[in-house]
């Protein structure tokens, strides 16, 4: 059970038998909670939240699969697919744009990267290089003049193969690493994901000025990392694992990352961590006793899961799983099990976290609040 939360010496405040007013939450106040929808589609799970709050994800009937974008004004949408059959899944977002993969045909199963404009929904490929068979997009960074930068992994030329990660901008697609390779996460200009130089096992990295310039992050007593979110002020997230099973870590500062674990023995079984904002703040999944709960991390905090922020009404019918990524708002998006009357049902979530406890309010309107310490 994670138990760090400096107030009380229990998170999960409900399951140690006591109401959630007996205790003093972490955060100032009740995480404010958004069913996203599900447009008829059984099971819904987001992956990506911006800068606004928009969130991309991906809708799932059996086989059948749409990306989706969902915003404040909007609700949900499910973007364009070449065909009613042919899947499609949202992996990131960055000012509305979405970026993900498509396949070309329901018989073409090698997925081909796709991106959906924020104005327009409409679909595009991201290119294949010569000699390989498709791609993965997996990260956005849009910047200004809406120039927009797209990371991933080729796949191919032997099948479903990962090959290599990729960076593709305006100037062209170039790839990152001359091993085999993937790129999971951008924000602004540094990639995490992870290479495998030759051996069996792969290690962490992150790509500084979306370059060639890499630096990896492992933590120590592991047999293999991944970073799975990135911020260049924050530095890398990810997990590793050795014979105890995944266990998230951060790794603070991406000139010279020294990765240390969010959780030990006592607190989780398991755990991963994919995403995390300026601020430090980290979001992702932990176990305990084969249950899986949904965390935020923050240094002053520790791991908290996040059921233990819910106002009374939503704990009654949601169980949040695992949360995916978070802006520099304190929004994070995620998935759980949603009670919809008549069982449970796989349903997208935003959650919006109060200030924590320890933060000045909001002074400048920028919906930050001001904390106390460097880069808070």
């Amino acid at each position: 059970m994670v138990n760090r939360t400096v107030m009380a010496p229990c998170v999960l405040l409900l399951a140690c038998g006591l109401s959630a007013s007996a205790q003093e939450l972490p955060f100032g106040d009740r995480a404010e909670l958004v069913d996203l929808g599900n447009d008829g589609a059984p099971a819904v799970f987001a992956y990506a939240i911006d800068a606004s709050g928009s969130v991309a994800g991906t809708l799932r009937a059996g086989p059948i699969a749409a990306a989706f974008r969902w915003t404040d004004q909007g609700g949900l949408e499910t973007l364009e697919r070449i065909a009613f059959d042919v899947p499609a899944r949202g992996e990131a977002i960055s000012d509305g744009l979405v970026v993900g993969a498509t396949q070309l045909s329901d018989a073409d199963l090698i997925p081909v990267g796709a991106a959906w404009d924020a104005a327009l929904a409409g679909l595009q490929f991201i290119g294949v290089p010569q000699g390989l068979e498709g791609t993965i997009a997996s990260g956005v960074s849009v910047g200004e003049g809406g120039s927009a930068v797209v990371v991933g992994t080729t796949l191919g030329p032997d099948g479903f193969r990962r090959k290599q990660a990729f960076v593709q901008t305006s100037a062209g697609f170039m790839p990152l690493a001359d091993s085999p390779s993937g790129a999971d996460s951008l924000a602004a200009n540094v990639a995490g994901g992870w290479i495998n130089p030759g051996q069996e096992l792969v290690t962490g990295v992150a790509w500084s000025s979306v370059a060639s310039n890499a630096t990896q992050a492992a933590v120590a007593g592991t047999d293999w990392s991944q970073v799975t979110g990135v911020d260049p002020v924050a530095g890398a997230v990810g997990m590793a694992a050795g014979p105890g099973g995944p266990t998230a870590f951060i790794a603070s500062n991406l000139a010279a990352p020294v990765a240390a674990p969010l959780h030990d023995a006592e607190s989780a079984d398991r755990s991963a961590a994919f995403g995390l904002n300026r601020h430090g703040d980290v979001v992702g999944m932990y176990e305990d006793d084969g249950e899986r709960r949904a965390f935020v991390w923050t240094a002053e905090t520790g791991m908290i899961d996040l059921n233990s922020l819910l106002a009374p009404g939503d704990a009654a019918v949601w169980t949040l799983k695992q949360a995916r990524d978070i802006n520099d708002s304190r929004q994070l998006v995620g998935f759980g099990t949603f009670n919809n009357g008549t069982g449970d049902v796989v349903r997208a979530f935003r959650l919006t976290l109060a200030p924590p406890a320890s933060c000045a309010a909001d002074r400048n309107g920028d919906r930050v609040p001001q904390c106390h310490g460097a880069g808070r």
